[in-house]
């Protein structure tokens, strides 16, 4: 293999060591892997233009513009703290490194791809016993130690909360499960659409896990025909009954969601996160365009929560929608760009076969309506996942077309 034709395996490599760890990781192995990508386009960057088509050309452009517009409409803001600017860019930053990652390679030899299905593989699957000890044991890594703790029960694997693991979970299973549909004899892909079924269900999100099981059964509803079907459908079925009919964190947590007065509520309302929209659309109506800035603490928004009624509300918490939470700190400016990203997201590598589209489609999907209930988007690890999967997506297209449909 010559060395500019490992540039991508080996970025992507790199890229996949990062992801099931946190915020300090995922940064310094996207340096590297740019310093990499950097070194191999060495005296030959001017050439980047030509090697790229001009669909990818314009994806990119049209992407990292949004991109930047909603960043930028969000530092607009003069009462952002100087230090958060910095870091708040780089949050960013894979995003604008993808032509580097993606333009030299594509994913068009099987030794290449069985290679990269064993190391995601591994990676997933050792992800997952981590998620499994934390489970059996309680831990939680904090800075370089370990706490341990029955409270820790609820996997996070090496991130900051369970929701952030959880919705990492989520964007990788559709990609992970259509993948596994379309080579249903391939035990590496089983491995990493399996381990990633153990991180929803260890990570214990409802939203996450019934958002994983609405996509994967709208998924196999679309792709699978006949006998096939009926017998996916059908193991579903069971398995959904037996874990809502026997004692585990699945079945506990939804029984609690049924109660009619939960113990840590606050609010009048029947869920808290009615109170934190309210008191962010009432933010959101007084700084309309440019929004209020970032890194912005509760002792900011307790205001806004006064003003819906709950001035002794302790649970001040952020927006938890990340579309209205774009909205409070940038503006509809920001919202709207966001929004405007996403479509294009939708609308780009026209190469891909309609296969691929639908996982595409279906991805987004999950990740706009898993962030109606959460700040999914302000999480760096989601950012960083993002960032992978389009970089695999540009590379799939670049590729000779798959097959487009599981028979």
């Amino acid at each position: 293999m010559k060395k500019p034709d490992c540039l991508l395996w080996l970025c992507l490599g790199v890229l996949w060591v990062g992801l099931p760890f946190g915020v300090a990781v995922q940064t310094g192995v996207t340096g590297v892997a740019c310093v990499f990508a950097l070194l191999a386009w060495r005296g030959q960057l001017r050439q980047l233009r030509q090697v790229l088509s001009a669909s990818e050309r314009r994806s990119w452009t049209f992407m990292a513009l949004t991109l930047c517009l909603c960043a930028f409409a969000t530092l607009l803001n003069p009462r952002n703290p100087e230090r958060d600017v910095v870091s708040f860019l780089i949050g960013f930053a894979p995003f604008f490194c993808l032509p580097l990652f993606f333009a030299r390679d594509s994913l068009d030899s099987p030794t290449r791809i069985r290679r990269l299905e064993f190391y995601l593989a591994l990676g997933s699957l050792i992800w997952a016993l981590a998620a499994f000890t934390q489970l059996r044991l309680g831990w939680k890594l904090s800075g370089s130690l370990v706490e341990w703790g029955e409270h820790f029960r609820r996997a996070q694997g090496f991130y900051s909360h369970p929701l952030t693991l959880a919705y990492v979970a989520l964007l990788l299973w559709v990609p992970s499960l259509g993948y596994s549909l379309q080579c249903r004899n391939n035990p590496r892909a089983w491995t990493i659409t399996g381990s990633l079924g153990f991180l929803l269900y260890a990570s214990a999100s409802r939203t996450a896990q019934a958002l994983a099981l609405a996509l994967g059964v709208l998924l196999m509803l679309l792709s699978l025909r006949g006998r096939t079907r009926f017998a996916i459908l059908a193991l579903l079925g069971a398995c959904l009954v037996l874990v809502l009919n026997t004692q585990n964190m699945v079945s506990e947590r939804f029984i609690a969601a049924r109660s009619q007065a939960p113990v840590d509520r606050e609010s009048p309302y029947a869920d808290d996160r009615i109170a934190f929209w309210l008191a962010h659309l009432k933010a959101v109506e007084e700084r309309p365009l440019l929004g209020h800035g970032v890194h912005l603490g509760r002792d900011y928004r307790k205001d806004y929560y006064a003003k819906i009624g709950l001035p002794d509300m302790k649970k001040t918490y952020e927006a938890h929608n990340q579309i209205l939470q774009l909205a409070f700190e940038g503006g509809l400016l920001a919202a709207l760009s966001f929004l405007i990203w996403l479509w294009y997201v939708h609308r780009s590598w026209e190469n891909l076969s309609p296969w691929y589209q639908r996982l595409r489609d279906l991805t987004i999907l999950g990740f706009l309506l898993g962030g109606l209930t959460q700040n999914a988007f302000f999480d760096s690890e989601v950012r960083y996942t993002l960032g992978l999967i389009m970089t695999l997506a540009f590379a799939v297209s670049r590729s000779s077309k798959p097959k487009t449909q599981v028979e």
